[in-house]
């Protein structure tokens, strides 16, 4: 396996866009993905729901990669499950309370694709956003993000922080999806 290639995102909704191919640049040593890809990806997936564009990508993904998908609000996971259904591609969404041991276990499984508030990973906005999660040692996880286009590492009391945080202040369900060749 390759070391994930991080692109910084061209678009303001392009950080899961951006997970999808820092996945593929994971797994496939010659992957490359461009601000077009990112673009063409965009608009193939608001074409298929404006409103939860995930699914769409969660199906790109699903071709080539095994996937667990976890989500904690009633909400999302009736959404995620209708999407798959629509997209026949036999996703079964997991709906759980998230702790730290399951990001952890996640990074020990392949790679993590997580949403996460923005502001633990820069300290300047409150934003729900998409992060490639590529390792947890020594107490830190491994953050590749679009954003910045760097690798962040970040403790575990940070980034549970972070769950708590779009959680409680954006009102967002926290989403894991496992990633494994």
């Amino acid at each position: 396996m390759s070391k994930i290639k991080i692109k910084n995102q061209c678009t303001p909704f392009g950080c899961f866009i951006n997970c999808f191919g820092m996945v593929k640049s994971k797994f496939e040593e010659d992957y490359d993905f461009t601000d077009e890809d990112e673009i063409k990806l965009l608009e193939e997936s608001f074409r298929f729901h404006r409103e939860c564009y995930e699914p769409y990508l969660i199906n790109q993904l699903k071709q080539d990669y095994r996937l667990n998908v976890n989500v904690e609000s009633e909400y999302l996971y009736w959404r995620y499950k209708e999407l798959s259904k629509n997209l026949e591609n036999g996703l079964q969404p997991q709906h759980k309370i998230l702790s730290a041991k399951d990001y952890i276990a996640a990074v020990e499984y392949g790679l993590a694709i997580v949403l996460l508030d923005k502001w633990h990973l820069d300290m300047y906005t409150h934003f729900a956003h998409w992060v490639v999660i590529s390792d947890f040692e020594d107490g830190e996880f491994l953050i590749n993000d679009s954003w910045t286009g760097r690798e962040i590492r970040m403790p575990e009391e940070r980034f549970m922080d972070s769950i708590k945080s779009l959680k409680e202040r954006l009102r967002c369900s926290p989403v894991l999806i496992e990633v494994r060749k």
